[in-house]
């Protein structure tokens, strides 16, 4: 299960940090076992403004920030 905690909505100019939290079976997935995490973000239009990889923090959890120059 992958599930997303950051802010709903992202004002250009300003840093914004996504928590991406991956289990299997109720259990932190370990990092180890996962090559990478990678991201899309779209605008407001559906154009693809960048694409990325996120940075892991522990198991189960991994951290996509998005500069204020995105």
């Amino acid at each position: 299960m992958i599930e997303i905690d950051g802010p709903g909505r992202v004002t250009i100019g300003e840093e914004a940090v996504f928590d991406v939290y991956v289990d299997a079976l109720g259990e932190p997935y370990p990092v180890d076992d996962i090559s990478n995490v990678t991201y899309l973000l779209f605008d407001a239009s559906g154009n693809l403004v960048e694409e990325g990889e996120a940075e892991a923090d522990s198991d189960g959890l991994w951290v996509v920030t998005l500069s204020a120059d995105t």
